[in-house]
């Protein structure tokens, strides 16, 4: 009988390397790619944010890990700066993540309840970051650092948008166009900016709620129960959370296209209620 349960230990240690280190290998390549398209200089100037300069971020990273009183320097904290936001934040994410499983994993005895967190976690992150953003947009604070394209000093944009803009111009391979069309829309668009905002906050509650019910079950539950309830429910819920926003966004669209419509012949067009509105 202890045989048996020294071998189901293993078993389960061995499941968990092999998914900690497939998640670790995928991200590492999609970060890898991501980076060669923003870092590159032959690359660079088509996938960049807008008003980038030439990034130095790999000079940057090396010279903080050796010397960090370097971010002193105002010539390396502005390229410290001009990380991409979406980039910056899987960063954080694929941290948070292979942390929770390494420290899981480390016993003898693999910590479930702690592997089963990881996408919990991930939802509690982006849940507060979304509705951070959004509380901010609402309030007209102005941003502290370079959001992507948006430039240090403009007033705060939901973190959907930067989202949507880098995902959009580097992933998608809409490049620098994607950029200027999705700034120029957000900027000249009332109800493409209350989309937005409403996603955000939409988004924002639901990944808490989302996180929380995951986080209640995961240690109420029996382990092994706990354990895929843990990782199902963020998945599911993001799922319905996508189909609602892609409901949610073919009307607004239709809405914006047929007040732009309505309004062009009147000369008091949507461009100025994106100009005055909020």
């Amino acid at each position: 009988m202890c045989t048996v349960r020294i071998e189901a230990k293993r078993d389960v240690c061995t499941v968990f390397a092999v998914i900690t280190g497939l998640f670790g290998l995928f991200c590492f390549i999609h970060y890898s790619r991501r980076s060669f398209k923003l870092f590159w200089k032959k690359t660079s100037p088509r996938y960049r944010p807008l008003g980038w300069t030439r990034p130095r971020w790999a000079v940057v990273s090396w010279s903080v890990a050796l010397c960090p009183t370097s971010l002193l320097s105002t010539n390396t904290y502005v390229s410290y700066l001009q990380l991409e936001f979406f980039h910056l934040n899987i960063a954080l994410v694929v941290s948070l993540f292979e942390t929770e499983l390494v420290i899981g994993t480390s016993p003898t005895n693999p910590i479930l309840r702690l592997c089963a967190m990881p996408a919990a976690t991930i939802c509690f992150y982006f849940g507060f970051v979304f509705l951070l953003s959004s509380t901010f947009t609402a309030f007209k604070y102005c941003l502290p650092f370079n959001m992507s394209s948006t430039p240090k000093g403009s007033l705060w944009r939901p973190v959907l948008y930067a989202f949507i803009e880098d995902f959009g111009a580097v992933d998608m391979h809409g490049e620098q166009a994607f950029r200027m069309a999705m700034m120029q829309r957000y900027e000249t668009s009332f109800m493409f900016r209350r989309m937005i905002q409403t996603l955000s906050w939409c988004w924002g509650i639901g990944f808490l709620v989302t996180a929380t019910i995951a986080t209640v079950l995961i240690m109420i539950l029996p382990v092994m129960v706990g354990f895929g309830v843990g990782w199902v429910t963020p998945f599911v819920c993001a799922a319905v959370m996508a189909a609602l926003s892609v409901v949610y966004v073919k009307r607004s669209l239709r809405e914006e296209r047929a007040a732009w419509s309505k309004d062009h012949n009147s000369g008091s067009s949507i461009i100025e209620m994106g100009v005055h509105g909020s």
